[in-house]
């Protein structure tokens, strides 16, 4: 199911053994543009607090009651490592979060996105699902070879318990290594989508497979007249994302984006209607 990511702001989170708080954010991982984070804000002394919660530990979303269920409980999460609102995640905050929930390294997961994952040729021949999405395929000795060739420059190596404690409390700021990949959503939204020739399109919202948290769309104002008019672009188009201009480059012109078939907000997306998103995308 295809989800909205700004209507999940604001649902509740409920735990075990009770209510935790409101979803404000989500922390999406610009390569693979997979959600990686939900940020849950509670209010504790008075104070809000904001803290870190992974997809593996979500259960059931309840869009009729507005409600998302963790599998945590409240003082889980209270006592989980401090989360630094005004500084970018760092990788030591996320082994220290790996750590305490006992979370799978996400780092280590693929998803198939442009550019393709290690091993795969940008000019492979690939196999398309029902709606003409790239899947990823390999044989299990490939997957090994791949492994084997770049899991040491991919996967940190995981720290012991001092580490874990220098990173949480005192690490100088200079010895920090910052996550740059992960951006926030709310961050992102309004972003200039930068084509080969213009940058008056921007980022209004992103879709969302509810089954794996993946990013399937961008969807995209067009800013043609008083009236927005949305279109949906796929990520095989999408180069980088530059924080400094606040811009989302695309391999495609101004007049690509205002050829592509036009989203009503509000209206279901339909198989139909992403066959006819991919015909148009592939025919470029």
């Amino acid at each position: 199911m295809l989800i909205q990511a700004s209507s999940l702001i604001n649902y509740s989170i409920k735990g075990i053994d009770g209510y935790v708080g409101k979803l404000q954010d989500l922390y999406v991982d610009e390569w693979q543009w997979i959600i990686r984070y939900l940020v849950a804000e509670t209010s504790e002394n008075l104070e809000p607090v904001k803290y870190l919660i992974s997809p593996f530990s979500l259960g059931k979303t309840d869009h009729q009651s507005k409600e998302i269920t963790v599998a945590l409980t409240l003082p889980k999460i209270r006592n989980s490592p401090v989360f630094q609102t005004n500084l970018p995640i760092s990788r030591q905050y996320e082994l220290a979060l790996r750590r305490y929930y006992e979370w799978p390294d996400y780092w280590e997961q693929t998803s198939f996105t442009d550019p393709p994952p290690a091993g795969i040729s940008e000019n492979e021949e690939l196999t398309l699902d029902e709606v003409g999405k790239p899947i990823k395929e390999q044989s299990p000795s490939d997957s090994e070879d791949i492994l084997s060739d770049t899991s040491e420059n991919l996967i940190p190596d995981e720290p012991d318990d001092q580490e874990i404690i220098e990173a949480e409390f005192g690490l100088p700021e200079e010895e920090v290594q910052f996550n740059t990949e992960l951006r926030s959503f709310q961050e992102l939204k309004g972003y200039r989508i930068q084509t080969t020739d213009n940058d008056v399109s921007a980022l209004e919202d992103l879709f969302i497979e509810e089954s794996d948290w993946s990013s399937r769309y961008l969807m995209i104002n067009l800013h043609n007249s008083s009236e927005d008019q949305m279109i949906l672009l796929t990520f095989h188009f999408v180069q980088q994302v530059d924080w400094g201009t606040k811009r989302i480059f695309a391999s495609l012109s101004q007049q690509q984006l205002q050829n592509a078939p036009r989203y009503i907000p509000g209206n279901p997306i339909t198989l139909d209607f992403e066959k006819k998103v991919f015909s148009y995308f592939d025919s470029l």
